[in-house]
């Protein structure tokens, strides 16, 4: 399988007025699909069902849990992962649970993690390509080692994988979005199919 779409935040909203259900992600999720299919690229996508005040499933803590353990699986034959999360616009400092300022996301579109010594460079560019040709308004957020669904595609699969946040509010682009990031997998994926070049290789043109 190309690619895998992971969403551990899905659960159905408990109503309480907190931001437990990434609700943008699961409104892009089917955009993506389809931007995926045109492309022809074969995908798999697994929305967690967890409300996570319960259990969070993007946390180390959930790793014995059933739906984490399906996740594993599908990645060992998996070539990219996405795992998509969304955010609430904000116009003042509110700090995350982890120390993200919502404020400062709530000016982009979409932010993308680079966890440092983890994130795949050559993925990550190819993503960030796509969504500035596509004039979405992106921001780079230097990722921890809390994001465990994506860090353990990365670390332990050898799986090029990026967490990516959407803003809520600004669905209107998300047709936009989601093309940009099935172009840049796409970009990736024939960037992974090219032969690597043969050791002789150099030698032969030395002699020619």
């Amino acid at each position: 399988m190309a690619v895998l779409i992971t969403i551990p935040h899905g659960a159905t909203p408990t109503g309480d007025g907190t931001h437990n259900s990434d609700t943008g992600a699961l409104e892009l999720l089917p955009l993506l699909e389809d931007a995926l299919e045109e492309l022809d690229i074969p995908f798999t996508s697994m929305v967690g069902k967890v409300n996570r005040d319960i259990l969070d499933l993007n946390r180390l803590r959930a790793h014995s849990h059933s739906w984490v353990q399906e996740v594993r699986e599908i990645l060992l034959k998996t070539d990219v992962h996405i795992c998509l999360h969304s955010y609430p616009f904000v116009e003042d400092f509110v700090p995350t649970s982890t120390g993200y300022d919502l404020s400062v996301w709530g000016e982009h579109t979409v932010v993308v993690f680079n966890t440092p010594e983890i994130t795949d460079q050559e993925f990550l560019q190819d993503i960030e390509d796509e969504l500035t040709q596509m004039s979405i308004k992106t921001a780079e957020e230097q990722g921890g080692f809390e994001n465990y669904i994506s860090n353990m595609a990365s670390v332990l699969f050898d799986v090029p994988s990026l967490l990516i946040e959407v803003n809520e509010e600004d669905s209107r682009n998300y047709p936009q979005v989601a093309s940009a990031l099935a172009v840049g997998i796409l970009n990736h994926l024939e960037r992974l199919s090219e032969p690597l070049p043969l050791d002789d290789e150099p030698r032969l043109a030395e002699s020619a």
